[in-house]
């Protein structure tokens, strides 16, 4: 968890502000935080990476949060890590951590726009159903105004002839 790793950042010996090494000999101080394998190496010369130590190093998005955390476990010098040494792997997990916040960011464009478009083809459903009722309800009018003229054309027509009835 990311408390875990903040920790030990915080108490492990600091390579650079993103690498942390940590020693064999201090990890028992860790063992509730980390899941660690033991061995029985015995190391003759202490200047040596030894199989139980650990070097972190940390993965932030461009914010500057953690977002996780690269652990290595056996340098192909063997020797503990230096500045010079952890730079490249500095580097490479700045790339990760930029691929990561890229891929976040693309999965949460995907969403919006699957989104937006459930949206749009809602409302386009709407618009088509409010569309459709429009034109029946023009076509009801249109209709009902061709009965009204033809009955009032009618009426006219009998109160012409009733008139001229009435006259003769």
């Amino acid at each position: 968890p990311k408390d875990n790793f903040n920790t030990i950042f915080q108490t492990a010996h600091q390579i650079s502000k993103l690498s942390c090494y940590l020693p064999h000999t201090q990890i028992s101080s860790f063992e509730d935080q980390l899941s660690i394998i033991e061995s029985n190496y015995e190391m003759a010369d202490e200047s040596g990476w030894h199989p139980d130590d650990m070097l972190f190093i940390r993965m932030n998005d461009s914010e500057g949060n953690f977002i996780g955390v690269i652990s290595v476990d056996d340098p192909k010098s063997g020797r503990q890590p230096t500045m010079e040494t952890v730079r490249p792997l500095e580097v490479f997990s700045s790339l990760i951590s930029q691929i990561i916040v890229i891929r976040k960011i693309q999965d949460e464009l995907r969403e919006h726009k699957e989104n937006l478009q459930r949206m749009v083809d809602d409302r386009t459903k709407e618009l088509t159903e409010e569309i459709a009722e429009r034109i029946q309800i023009e076509i009801k009018l249109k209709k009902a105004k061709i009965e009204a003229e033809a009955a009032a054309q009618s009426k006219g027509e009998f109160l012409a002839n009733i008139s001229h009835e009435v006259r003769t």
